[in-house]
């Protein structure tokens, strides 16, 4: 057999290699692609396939992909065509990549940034409410879209039937969302149902858990979670007992109580990454012990285990799991466990839970009846000051798969 090196035969398109698998994969020919679904329907293409560009004939605009015999419509972007052939009989144009591609421009990878500093974390919560997303605007619109002959829209969303100044304006919501990790929605109306409406308006549907397709925050007694109390509870991220916790959380308010009662929340990712610099023997001890979490209740009994900090493959803070009601440390103790790693483990714990603790790095946002934050329930952690009075919340969750898919798909200038 030939070797690794000898085998790859790379094609050479504008000075720059490709690998032959890469570039037939990617063919734009009609054996390749169902045309409906921009699935590819080519599997098992050899590694070692051998392929030729058909002489350096570059075609200036993806439009000409038409004109070329047997091209059929991929999911890729570009829009330079060169016609390549292969060993397996197939040939067409290949858009070649470069520049700005879906890796460096796409939703997903918009860089996050952190919080204001302290003395301007007014002015941040200021900004937030100026930025919040007008639901009563944009229900209006939607309405009137109703109107129109959806004959030649068929398949797409209603929101890509708004005027173009309002997704652009959606799309710097899912934007500043991404970025920091929380926004508001305004002039939602203060009654129950609106939670669920407003995400399946905007993003399909909600997101199912234990706790219902929406979960009613009241104080009741005898609470199944300290939740539906009036006590205040401490910063948290949500559902850490769930292999995989809700990506995104909102939180409706109906009603706000007299006294207290205020939004609590802070930057999980900042604190980490505050932990990294001060103590990076804690952040490192955090990033690669598990913890495990429990929620039960007489209907069920969940657990998972989860690190304190996910880290991404570049190091990168990906998700933090913090949750001091849930975490379950009696379950998940072993008569080997050492307890000098124990020490160490709390020390950790404590270090990071102070810099979550610190009010200098928090944001305060009491909610009013119609308001509704959105966070990034894998970043930012909420909690709650204790209230009197009758205080009523609805909560939810959706995804990120959903949230992104919308920017992308307003972004797109489909018609």
């Amino acid at each position: 057999p030939k070797s690794a090196a000898a085998a790859v035969q790379p094609l050479v398109i504008d000075g720059q290699r490709f690998h032959p698998r890469f570039v037939r994969e990617n063919l734009l020919d009609e054996r390749s692609w169902d045309a409906s679904s921009r699935q590819r329907l080519v599997f098992g293409i050899p590694a070692d396939i051998g392929g030729a560009v058909d002489g350096e004939e570059l075609l200036a605009a993806r439009a000409q992909a038409g004109n070329v015999a047997g091209a059929a419509e991929g999911p890729q972007g570009g829009g330079r065509l060169v016609r390549c052939r292969f060993d397996d009989g197939s040939a067409g144009p290949f858009a070649v990549p470069g520049g700005a591609t879906a890796a460096t421009t796409d939703i997903a990878a918009q860089p996050k940034q952190g919080w204001a500093r302290a003395e301007d974390r007014d002015r941040f919560v200021e900004d937030l409410r100026a930025a919040a997303l007008d639901f009563g605007s944009l229900e209006a619109l939607c309405a009137e879209e109703h109107a129109v002959d959806r004959s030649t829209s068929a398949g797409r969303s209603p929101l890509q039937l708004l005027p173009a100044g309002e997704q652009a304006g959606l799309r710097r919501w899912i934007e500043g969302l991404q970025r920091f990790g929380i926004a508001l929605v305004k002039n939602m109306p203060a009654a129950p149902g609106q939670l669920r409406r407003f995400a399946e308006r905007l993003f399909g549907f909600v997101l199912q858990t234990h706790y219902g397709p929406e979960f009613v925050i009241k104080a009741v007694e005898r609470p199944n979670n300290l939740a539906y109390s009036s006590l205040g509870l401490q910063l948290h991220t949500d559902l850490p007992f769930y292999q995989t916790a809700p990506p995104i959380q909102l939180f409706h308010c109906i009603e706000q109580a007299r006294v207290g009662g205020e939004n609590i929340f802070a930057d999980g990712r900042g604190a980490a990454e505050r932990l990294r610099a001060e103590d990076p023997d804690a952040f490192a001890l955090l990033a690669s012990r598990s913890v495990r979490f429990q929620d039960w209740t007489p209907a069920w009994e969940l657990h998972a285990e989860q690190r304190t900090i996910d880290l991404g493959p570049d190091g990168e803070v990906t998700r933090v799991h913090f949750n001091e009601r849930t975490r379950d440390s009696w379950h998940q103790w072993r008569a080997t466990d050492d307890v000098d790693d124990m020490d160490a483990f709390y020390r950790a714990l404590s270090r990071f839970e102070a810099l979550l603790e610190d009010t200098h790095a928090s944001l305060t946002v009491t909610l009013q009846p119609g308001e509704m934050s959105v966070i990034d329930n894998w970043r930012v952690l909420h909690s709650r000051g204790s209230f009197e009075g009758n205080r009523h919340l609805e909560g939810g969750y959706i995804t990120w798969e959903q949230a992104h898919s919308l920017w992308r798909v307003l972004s797109s200038g489909r018609q």
